[in-house]
């Protein structure tokens, strides 16, 4: 069997910890890392169905990932769901890319299971 990939980049362990939760009941095998360059070095190696990122993580980490979507053809398919509130500049990189999707509150599990639900379908 053939299992999906969803990657994490997150700092916040209760957000892992449920974002893990949500995914593992859905099959995916769940990486989880905090650092851009490992994210870069993983979607080099590793099929990656959908990257769930979080904008609360340490500054600059999320520009940096978006910046590199945008540059990185592997990454730029790649169905994408940011949890949290965007920087203008943030918002402005990702302006019209449809294979990221944004969710600004703050999730409980039941609500990020909703959330996902609604994305998983762009990974098929």
């Amino acid at each position: 069997m053939v299992r999906r990939v969803a990657l994490v980049l997150s700092e916040e362990p209760a957000r892992i910890q449920a974002q893990e939760h949500v995914l593992a009941r859905q099959g995916y095998l769940i990486l989880v890392t905090d650092k851009v360059e490992v994210l870069a070095t993983w979607t080099a190696r590793v099929h990656v169905d959908i990257v769930i990122a979080d904008a609360a993580i340490h500054e600059g980490c999320l520009a940096s990932f978006l910046m590199l979507r945008q540059d990185a053809a592997r990454l730029r398919d790649i169905p994408t769901l940011v949890l949290g509130a965007l920087s203008a500049a943030e918002s402005r990189t990702i302006a019209d890319d449809p294979s990221v999707t944004v969710h600004p509150e703050a999730l409980d599990v039941d609500a990020f299971g909703a959330i996902l639900a609604e994305v998983l379908p762009l990974c098929a």
